[in-house]
């Protein structure tokens, strides 16, 4: 353990293991009360790592090139989907999110979505306070390094109705419905009911050789032949 002495607030960081080269590196912090601003405050608007705060416990990750091609896979299949079955949506991707009335407590996830609130989402201007609208519909964690507990306790202040986790060193994708105070796996899509975890799978293992470009027009082929069909209840 090490310690960092700034202006106002002292941080003590934990750092795990070493880690593959596939691996996401991860840190941990304890930053106190009031230490997430302060260190939000010296981070700045410059990209970063991503932040997972509980408590004044912080988690920084820096993404694996693993953990950012499954989480790009997955931003684009839910855009494709919803651009071919004409569903509104709006992708607020890693937006910084807090919930409302805590200092102490805010995530960074690989991704989010409105689609059920994309409305209020969208006259809520450039601001996301969750304090006047509702969390994102949709969230999106990767999972390669770090487990999924503390981002989904965050999720669980704030509501979030439904979060997929994807664990690309396993090839599995789960299905995480809130209910009761707690999430549970299910077998279908709250956002989008037509879908199935394994519908996902074989775009987030397709062949690495593919370019992206090919990889989107065959999503694209697809989702109109497969689940156009499906969503108007003819599968």
């Amino acid at each position: 353990m090490s310690t960092i002495q700034d202006e106002e607030i002292e941080i003590e960081i934990e750092v795990g293991p070493d880690v593959p080269p596939e691996g996401d590196m991860v840190i941990t912090l304890q930053v106190g009360d009031g230490g997430l601003d302060r260190y939000l405050e010296l981070v700045g608007d410059r990209n970063g790592p991503r932040i997972k705060c509980l408590d004044g416990s912080l988690t920084i990750v820096s993404p694996s090139f693993r953990h950012e091609r499954g989480g790009e896979r997955l931003n684009d299949f839910i855009g494709v989907v919803c651009e071919e079955l004409d569903i509104d949506f709006l992708a607020a991707r890693s937006t910084l999110l807090r919930p409302p009335g805590k200092k102490n407590d805010d995530i960074e996830p690989d991704s989010c979505d409105y689609i059920q609130h994309e409305a209020a989402a969208r006259d809520a201007g450039d601001q996301l306070d969750l304090a006047r609208i509702p969390p994102p519909d949709l969230l999106v964690e990767v999972v390669v390094t770090h487990g999924p507990s503390k981002s989904l306790d965050i999720c669980l202040l704030f509501g979030v109705p439904e979060v997929w986790l994807h664990h690309p060193r396993t090839g599995r994708i789960q299905f995480l419905i809130l209910q009761g105070g707690r999430y549970v796996g299910r077998t279908r899509s709250r956002c989008f009911p037509f879908l199935a975890p394994a519908d996902l799978l074989p775009w987030l293992t397709s062949p690495e050789d593919e370019p992206d470009n090919r990889w989107r027009r065959r999503l694209r082929d697809w989702v109109r032949e497969v689940l156009a069909p499906r969503r108007g209840g003819e599968g």
